[in-house]
């Protein structure tokens, strides 16, 4: 309820959030992993943004779970 989501895809949700106090906005792509292919898929693919830094790809700023629920967390311009 109140939550915007951006889009949706394969892997999960991608919501807008908000970090505080700056009130920044990112990108919070919620992903649900039953495999664990996917689990691999996913720190894979956080290693690999950890380490990209360009003006033409959305800044990669962590991820955070529990059990096999994850958000992935990204800078969003509007």
């Amino acid at each position: 309820e109140g939550e915007e989501v951006l889009g949706q895809g394969g892997y999960g949700t991608v919501y807008a959030g908000i970090i505080l106090p700056e009130k920044r906005p990112i990108a919070i792509k919620s992903v649900l992993l039953d495999n664990t292919k996917d689990i691999t898929f996913l720190i894979k693919e956080t290693e690999v943004l950890s380490k990209i830094f360009s003006p033409n790809i959305i800044s990669f700023l962590g991820v955070s779970g529990h059990k096999n629920k994850y958000d992935k967390k990204h800078h969003y311009s509007i």
